[in-house]
């Protein structure tokens, strides 16, 4: 499922010649990029909280971050 394609979770905004990331991933970590409201907030944990279930990979919410700009 398209989270940002189904309206469930805003992308960033980017200057007009640029294409934003949604996500970057390196090794076993993942940097998920977008709009700092709950709504896209709630809809990422979710997901994030269904592919543990689905995949039996354990997410550590201890090493895990959230960080919000302006």
């Amino acid at each position: 499922m398209d989270l940002v394609n189904s309206g469930k979770v805003k992308p960033i905004s980017s200057s007009r010649r640029v294409t934003a990331p949604s996500h970057i991933l390196y090794a076993d970590d993942i940097m998920v990029f977008c709009k700092g409201d709950k709504c896209s907030l709630m809809n990422v944990m979710h997901f994030i909280e269904e592919y543990g279930v689905n995949s039996h990979q354990c997410i550590s919410k201890g090493k895990s971050r959230i960080f919000i700009g302006k």
